[in-house]
């Protein structure tokens, strides 16, 4: 048995590496190599807020080499970790294990974050420099559920209830202040109240990007709105099992709950994104200069 929890505990390890530092950014590299290419900065200005000049097309083909070497880095440094767990003999036996798969998995996503603060602050620069008077509306009315199914979101609100209930229950319904129960409900309503906010804004507030085109907007909403819903779901689980686990002793299963946890949140998000907008349905003609 011991002998077969390490084995689980270095393949799900290996699928973490590879998933997270090698797939997904491989699969983002090549989508911003298509269109660095394909639409460069020299007939395409709009999507490069910013970048102009002789060398603007140059520029912006480095952009998704440096976004690769970055992932290659830390996907070597993920393998050099991994050969010096197996070599120590290391083995999960509960004692916060799953502290050092969280970070390392921080590390992982980090370049991820960063690529969207920075298309963050390049919408930014778009609505800056978009001087038209002339406004595009969407005429058509959007709902909440236009985007999501109401069985999938009831399953997530059942699930919600559900932790609550758990937590509730483990705790021996202390909710004093400070309680732990008092302090991980909170802590699971914030997170909500952020995915509300980020879904009201994004779907029924003004355009993040002023140029994309109504049907592109549309299904990166319905993208959004899945995500967080999806997310809201794997929370859940992930909280009752994990607590299930402390509850039975059965701490040294933690880091893998956490990787694999970590794992699916980026199927979910990614994974969902890359699926749901391939580039080569996108409308890029809204970026070049206006006429």
């Amino acid at each position: 048995m011991p002998d077969l929890i390490l084995i689980i505990f270095y393949g799900v390890l290996i699928s973490q590496i590879f998933l997270i530092s090698y797939y997904y950014p491989n699969k983002i590299y090549q989508r911003m190599r298509y269109v660095t290419e394909t639409y460069p900065p020299s007939i395409y200005p709009k999507l490069y807020p910013g970048l102009s000049g002789a060398g603007a097309d140059d520029v912006a083909r480095k952009k998704p080499n440096a976004y690769r070497y970055v992932n290659m880095a830390i996907l070597i440094a993920g393998l050099f970790l991994l050969f010096n767990l197996m070599r120590s003999g290391f083995y999960p036996s509960g004692e916060g294990e799953e502290t050092f798969v969280f970070l390392f998995a921080l590390v992982q996503v980090a370049p991820l974050i960063y690529m969207e603060y920075s298309e963050f602050k390049q919408f930014k620069l778009m609505r800056k420099a978009n001087l038209e008077s002339k406004r595009v509306a969407d005429l058509q009315p959007r709902h909440f559920f236009d985007f999501i199914s109401p069985r999938v979101f009831s399953m997530a609100a059942v699930l919600l209830v559900a932790v609550f209930a758990f937590i509730l229950h483990i705790n021996d319904y202390d909710l004093t202040w400070g309680s732990d129960a008092l302090i991980s409900i909170m802590t699971i309503i914030g997170v909500h109240i952020y995915f509300a906010i980020l879904v009201m804004w994004l779907v029924f507030g003004k355009k993040i990007n002023p140029h994309i085109a109504n049907k592109d907007r549309r299904i990166h909403m319905t993208v959004v709105v899945k995500i967080m819903v999806y997310t809201s779901i794997g929370m859940s689980i992930f909280i009752i099992t994990n607590d299930v686990l402390q509850q039975y002793n059965m701490d040294y299963l933690q880091p893998f709950l956490m990787s694999i946890y970590f794992q699916i949140l980026i199927i979910i998000g990614i994974g969902t994104m890359l699926r749901s907008t391939p580039i080569e349905n996108m409308d890029f003609d809204v970026y070049k200069e206006s006429v």
